[in-house]
């Protein structure tokens, strides 16, 4: 119970050495251990036909759709983010 009176619910699991759950006493202490998802950052340098204009949100649009689909065709998991930057010290126009 905490301080305002109302019952706090916990829920722990602990995956004992004998690769079993057990049911464990709520007053006891456990080491905890908290799981991040991994993020992979891949960088990709792209060259492209100088008459386009990179700047354009429907060019950049078409790219990053035309990179998701070769990312998929090669296999690449599905659960994936792709987003359009430009550095400052290289944008065009």
């Amino acid at each position: 119970m905490d301080k305002t009176g109302l019952v706090i619910l916990l829920l722990l699991a602990i995956f004992t050495l004998s690769s079993s759950w057990a049911d464990v006493n709520c007053g006891r202490q456990y080491e905890f251990i908290c799981m991040v998802p991994v993020m992979k950052l891949l960088t990709v340098e792209l060259k492209c036909d100088a008459s386009l204009d990179l700047n354009d949100p429907t060019v950049q649009e078409n790219v990053l759709n035309q990179v998701e689909k070769r990312m998929r065709d090669h296999g690449i998991h599905p659960k994936f983010t792709l987003r359009w930057r430009i550095p400052p010290s290289r944008k065009t126009g």
